[in-house]
């Protein structure tokens, strides 16, 4: 009747505003009149304009992808076979080609007879549905064959969730291990630790990466490094929390190592100089802080490259290692003792003042003077001549390095003493110059020139008339002569000795071709046989000269010779 029309007017624009609100487009497939109808809402969700085309079979189905169209018509026509309600989802194409995700909801309508009369359906755009229903999954497959363990708990730390690497890294089954607390896996001393992140993750604190420790299942430790993240509801509210444990035990095993690397010296297994440097600082400035006290004992093994000349450096490497077992054995538990280099060990003493050290001086310079070191059959024995410095907050020095460099000067005035003995750097505060030793004088000798050349004749005693003369070197200082036992084992200690030598043959070639009656000897270090540049520098100065080379004769130690026979 004409007055019911509104509301079934009212009835079809209410049920438009509701396929609207939820996304779904309906249709209908009058089969008898071989017609179709779609709703307002499924011309929206293909990307067409309400009534722009006509709807048909052909039409619902060109509006699926070309590689899905025939798996739709299969199942409409298998839903007109068995009556049976179908839903699916497949991929569509919109008007403008964008591709959407479709999912379809229908069933046939039968007659009285049982014949089908029509089909109706529902299509709804679920793109971004299946978009993290996909990710979901994928993120699944990660988590499954991550080889972290990826671990959830709940706030209370009831684990929830453990992935396969979770039971290859702590050993326990999925089935086994859920619903038991997450602290299972934690160390007794790493608690509070754990507990304390806890709670700055549940006040809204960040929670940063971090090394710590676990338990597997069989009792064993094993080092990792965690990432902790909060999972947050709709609302943003923390309700669980997530893990990722990496096994990092092989990784600290080779940091170790690195690091053993980087602080032992390889030959002795003693710590290394930097080590030692860093120790002797820190003990300089808690002496200055506290008023505490503390010794370094400088050592210098005596005329060791005479051994390394005469038996090689395998026998060389076999004495360091022996030494470095007699001075543990004189020392302390809290003492430091360092292999510095070459032949050269430190000792820091802590709370030793000046008497104290100087009595472990002399018992360590006892113990070396007994101690015998087989070497190719033989056996040997090897002295030491030790510096010693003190330091206390009464002492003005800076830092461990002026410590450490007085205990060097002390060393060397044990070696140009006589060797084998000990000698206690002064106390007093020197001038600059003075502090700053041989090796600082060297270089200005070298500089500026004051190193000199003297010869002295050689007389032939069969002939009684003297055939040649021998150059003799000396250090000036502007006023006096130092001869060259007092600075050459220095030159050789701080790699100057070739700077030395190649002076040493210029000034020599000079005098000769300032001279031309005179033939000269000339003593070279056996250090010279290691410098590549000493033979071009001889050559090219009797070149240059025009100097006879008969006229000039080299003098090498012999065990330098044997010791380097090529």
């Amino acid at each position: 009747m004409p007055e019911d029309q509104p509301k079934d007017d009212n009835a079809v624009d209410q049920l438009a505003e509701a396929q609207r609100l939820a996304s779904l487009g309906s249709w209908e497939w009058n089969i008898a009149a071989n017609t179709v109808s779609w709703s307002d809402e499924l011309f929206r969700i293909f990307g067409l304009e309400p009534g722009s085309t006509v709807p048909t079979y052909d039409a619902f189905l060109q509006r699926f992808h070309p590689d899905d169209r025939s798996a739709v018509d299969e199942r409409n026509r298998q839903a007109f076979s068995d009556h049976a309600p179908f839903t699916d989802v497949r991929r569509c194409l919109k008007g403008d080609g964008e591709e959407i995700m479709v999912r379809t909801k229908g069933e046939v309508i039968l007659d009285e007879e049982g014949l089908p009369l029509r089909m109706v359906g529902i299509c709804e755009d679920v793109t971004d549905v299946a978009e993290a229903e996909r990710a979901l999954a994928e993120l699944a497959a990660i988590v499954e064959s991550s080889e972290d363990a990826v671990i959830a708990s709940t706030l209370a730390g009831e684990i929830t969730s453990w992935n396969p690497g979770a039971t290859r890294l702590y050993g326990y089954e999925r089935d086994e291990i859920l619903g038991r607390e997450l602290r299972i896996l934690l160390p007794f001393e790493h608690l509070d630790a754990e507990e304390a992140r806890m709670r700055h993750l549940l006040g809204g604190q960040p929670v940063d990466h971090y090394e710590t420790r676990r338990r597997r299942k069989d009792g064993s430790l094993i080092d990792v490094s965690v990432s902790m993240s909060p999972i947050l509801d709709a609302d943003g509210s923390i309700v669980a929390v997530s893990t990722i444990d990496r096994d990092i035990t092989e990784r600290k095993r080779f940091e170790e190592r690195l690091q053993q690397l980087a602080d032992v010296d390889h030959l002795t297994g003693l710590p290394n100089r930097r080590v030692f440097e860093e120790a002797l600082e820190e003990r300089v400035a808690d002496a200055h802080s506290r008023g505490s006290v503390g010794s370094v004992l400088m050592l210098d093994l005596d005329n060791f490259k005479y051994v390394i000349d005469a038996f090689g450096h395998a026998a060389g490497d076999e004495v360091l290692r022996s030494v470095s077992r007699v001075l543990k054995r004189c020392l302390r538990d809290d003492d430091v003792l360092s292999r510095l280099g070459g032949d050269e060990f430190a000792i820091l003493v802590p709370s030793a003042d000046q008497a104290a050290a100087s009595v472990l001086a002399a018992s360590v310079l006892a113990a070396l003077r007994s101690h015998v070191i087989p070497v190719e059959g033989r056996g040997i024995t090897i002295t030491s001549s030790i510096g010693i410095a003190c330091f206390d907050a009464g002492v003005p020095v800076a830092d461990g390095g002026e410590v450490l460099a007085a205990a060097d000067r002390a060393m060397y005035v044990a070696k140009e003493g006589g060797r084998d003995r000990v000698v206690t750097a002064s106390r007093s505060k020197k001038p600059i110059e003075t502090r700053l030793g041989w090796e600082h004088r060297i270089r200005s000798a070298l500089e500026r020139g004051l190193f000199v050349l003297h010869y002295q004749p050689i007389l032939d005693l069969r002939t009684d008339t003297i055939t040649r003369h021998e150059a003799l070197l000396r250090m000036s200082d502007g006023e006096n002569l130092t001869p060259p036992a007092a600075f050459l084992g220095v030159a050789e200690r701080h790699g100057l000795i070739h700077a030395i030598d190649r002076w040493v043959v210029g000034e020599s070639i000079r005098m000769l071709a300032e001279n031309p009656g005179l033939n000269l000897e000339v003593n070279l270090s056996g250090r010279s046989l290691d410098d590549h540049q000493i033979l071009d520098r001889i050559q090219d100065g009797l070149r240059t000269e025009g100097v006879d080379p008969g006229r000039l004769c080299f003098e090498i130690t012999e065990t330098a010779a044997v010791g380097n026979m090529e």
